[in-house]
């Protein structure tokens, strides 16, 4: 909260606009309060094996917190900095979707499948130079997340395969002096597959690759985040773990 200023030129991962980037703190920032309110209905089927879910939540949130980003050029160089600041009041309403099987029967073959979707809207006020001003995102809200997951078991082999995939919206990370300041991450997709299998009473081989899919992520700026500002390249990940069950 009350950080010294930080600056750091030269390679940065968040932007590629700025030569040099500096972090500033806020004495006088205040905590975030919210009252939150939730209705969700579920309902059981499948003996117990399966379940869907439906959830409104409605937050209203005082004293939000958001960081304030400002280019500016100084000495030649081009200067990002981020300041957290108070907004005057936020409000954030959505609604989640859940559904989970862990017994499906399909071709003679067992599987599991979960998902949840969740939609989300927000807007919050602020003041910039004494002006009233207003978002409609809060800072780090996307509009969508979807996630799932499916498994195949399969007993012959003691393991089994697993894909989960997500997709997260694109999201702010810092409101600009002016709305073409705002910067944020763009939306993703990210694959992820895993198969195991035993090769002993109580040992088994897993083999994972994470980012099946090679998502990158985008650094994006703008009044809708519709210019993208640098690109950061994650790759993907390959791992093999041995599992040994003591039980």
């Amino acid at each position: 909260i009350a950080q010294a200023e930080e600056t750091t030129c030269g390679t940065d991962d968040t932007t590629s606009v700025a030569s040099c980037t500096v972090s500033k703190g806020n004495p006088n920032l205040k905590p975030r309060k919210a009252h939150n309110f939730d209705v969700g209905l579920e309902k059981y089927f499948d003996r117990g094996n399966g379940m869907v879910s439906a959830t409104f939540f409605d937050k209203i949130i005082s004293d939000d917190i958001y960081n304030l980003t400002n280019i500016y050029l100084q000495d030649g160089e081009i200067y990002q900095s981020t300041t957290p600041m108070n907004a005057s009041g936020s409000i954030l309403r959505g609604v989640e979707f859940s559904a989970l099987d862990r017994s499906i029967r399909f071709l003679g073959q067992f599987f599991d499948l979960s998902m949840n979707a969740t939609w989300m809207q927000g807007h919050m006020h602020y003041y910039e130079n004494g002006i009233m001003l207003r978002s409609n995102h809060l800072i780090y809200q996307p509009d969508v997340l979807v996630n799932g997951a499916v498994t195949w078991h399969i007993p012959a082999i003691g393991g089994g395969l697993r894909a989960t995939a997500n997709y997260n919206g694109k999201f702010l990370t810092g409101l600009g002096t002016t709305p073409n300041e705002n910067t944020g991450q763009g939306s993703t997709f990210m694959l992820n597959m895993a198969f195991w299998h035993k090769v002993y009473k109580t040992v088994s081989f897993k083999y994972e690759v994470q980012n099946l899919s090679n998502t990158h992520f985008n650094n994006v700026m703008g009044s809708k985040l519709q210019y993208t500002d640098n690109t950061n390249y994650l790759g993907r990940g390959v791992y093999f773990h041995v599992i040994i069950d003591y039980h």
